[in-house]
């Protein structure tokens, strides 16, 4: 121990796990390793399963903050047979205590690169605005510029909620060729709304539009005309009748 919140251990390791047997289902160990108030570090460390090392790090830093913190996060490696090599490098941004920023490059070895960004703002009143864009130039194939936008925000005013969720892409197969998740790769279709609502004590109502873009088939894409819908929860009118 070096300090209050200063620990350094040699030839040491990490685990969760309380084993009956003595053998971790899991754990870190490493020839230096050291506990600060910020971070938890390992030098020539490896990652074994059942005792059983699995793959060797010369170095690795895991954040313990409890508040958020500007820098690099850990980056991606991947491959695949259409895309080549395949690297992504997110750095974390704090603006303030209710604003952050995350950017993401991209770099494809078959197609180009690119990259993303999220900006995120938690407002008062149980209120949001998030703003995603993402952009890859593709260098490597047609030379053409790809993006998709997307916000989504909620907005409470007292009684009065606004919302928008909208999505613009460059192309309807843009999601196909760079969508993160399987969810997302697959999408039929994606769909933009917004609305305003109002909510009383005796009676509410909201107003809302649509529209579902097709990705398989632009003659299919969908403008929802705007819809109204009243609610009354309790009301009497001069005695002669109630409604609840």
């Amino acid at each position: 121990r070096k300090g209050e919140m200063d620990y350094s251990l040699s030839c040491g390791s990490f685990t969760p796990c309380r084993c009956k047997d003595g053998i971790p289902s899991w754990s870190i160990e490493g020839e230096k390793m050291r506990l600060t108030e910020d971070w938890f570090t390992i030098r020539n460390g490896r990652f074994s399963v059942k005792g059983t090392p699995l793959f060797y790090f010369p170095y690795m830093a895991v954040p313990v903050l409890k508040e958020r913190k500007t820098g690099f996060l850990f980056p991606r490696i991947a491959y695949s047979g259409r895309d080549g090599f395949q690297f992504f490098q997110p750095f974390f941004w704090v603006l303030s205590e209710d604003k952050d920023i995350t950017i993401e490059a991209h770099l494809f070895s078959e197609r180009g690169a690119g990259g993303k960004g999220v900006f995120r703002y938690a407002i008062p009143e149980e209120s949001f605005l998030n703003l995603k864009g993402s952009y890859f130039h593709e260098s490597m194939l047609s030379g053409r510029s790809r993006y998709f936008l997307e916000e989504t925000s909620l907005i409470n005013i007292k009684n009065i909620s606004f919302s928008l969720d909208g999505k613009l892409p460059s192309d309807r197969t843009y999601l196909e060729d760079y969508g993160v998740y399987i969810q997302e790769v697959h999408l039929p279709e994606i769909e933009s709304k917004a609305y305003i609502s109002y909510r009383g004590f005796r009676y509410g109502g909201n107003i809302w539009v649509k529209y579902i873009e097709n990705l398989k088939n632009d003659e299919r894409d969908a403008e929802v005309m705007p819809a109204l819908r009243i609610s009354i929860y309790d009301l009497t009118i001069k005695d002669l009748f109630h409604i609840k």
